[in-house]
């Protein structure tokens, strides 16, 4: 077991795996719904006024809150890991395509 000095705090290997899944089990969830978020409204926003400043449209905001964020906590570690599966996947295709076209010309 290896310990690392961070300011004046000494820590073990699991106090740090445990911090730093502390922080992912947070922020995934709050990006997920945040972008869920901005997409209902994006949607509502079309309506009329009197349709969007209601109390039903307010507890359509905090419904889908609690939702998004219910099911962004409980699959985090999957959304984590399609994210790096679409980032790894688009960096192979750009070096794929760019090695199709250095190898055609």
């Amino acid at each position: 077991m290896a310990f690392h000095r961070i300011g004046d705090s000494i820590y073990s290997d699991d106090e740090l795996r445990h911090r730093n899944e502390e922080v992912i089990s947070l922020l995934v969830p709050a990006v997920v719904t945040a972008i869920g978020v901005y997409f209902l409204h994006a949607t509502l926003s079309v309506l009329p006024f009197f349709v969007v400043h209601t109390t039903m449209a307010k507890l359509a905001y905090i419904f889908t809150g609690l939702v998004l964020f219910c099911l962004g906590y409980a699959f985090r570690k999957l959304i984590v890991v399609l994210v790096f599966l679409a980032v790894a996947g688009t960096i192979f295709t750009l070096c794929g395509i760019a090695l199709w076209h250095w190898l055609i010309h």
